[in-house]
């Protein structure tokens, strides 16, 4: 709900209420066909590595893992061999730890921002933020050095402040 009110200035008693009172959810409606690409799509681009990061991690995912397999019989596709798992992004051996770590960063730079701007300009910011945070977990994943794990922070701390 944090991420909800922060991002989207959403506000609720619980998480239904919440993302009810997002007016960016208004009139949006579900798909009027299964081939959509918010299946075939979110499911090996985004479902497959969460669950494959939770499995490694010892994490159920089941639930997750009968969507997976709800859309393979459905479009009579293997998601598992066409998405993106920890062994294919390369990221199979990175400790929880780091992980965390840089969902750390990540959240902190998110609020960091959003102070600053004070809401103003989220709607440009949220997204460049969001892009940059993404080049550079998968730079630190592939490059899996271990000054490069100081160097995101770093980076990040600096692009926060506004200087490079």
């Amino acid at each position: 709900m944090e991420w909800l009110e922060l991002a989207y200035n959403a506000r609720g008693e619980n998480l239904y209420e919440a993302m009810h009172n997002q007016t960016g959810y208004y009139g949006i409606k579900a798909p009027p066909t299964l081939n959509h690409r918010y299946i075939f799509e979110e499911i090996p681009m985004s479902l497959v590595p969460i669950a494959s990061i939770g499995e490694r991690y010892g994490v159920s995912v089941n639930c997750i893992r009968s969507i997976i397999s709800l859309g393979c019989i459905l479009h009579n596709t293997d998601y598992w061999r066409k998405g993106r798992t920890i062994e294919k992004l390369g990221i199979k051996d990175l400790s929880g730890s780091f992980y965390c770590q840089l969902f750390r960063i990540a959240w902190n730079v998110v609020k960091l921002c959003h102070a600053k701007s004070n809401g103003a300009a989220e709607q440009e910011l949220l997204p460049q933020l969001s892009a940059y945070l993404r080049a550079e977990a998968w730079r630190a994943a592939f490059s899996r050095g271990r000054e490069q794990r100081g160097g995101i922070k770093t980076a990040i701390q600096l692009s926060a402040s506004g200087r490079r």
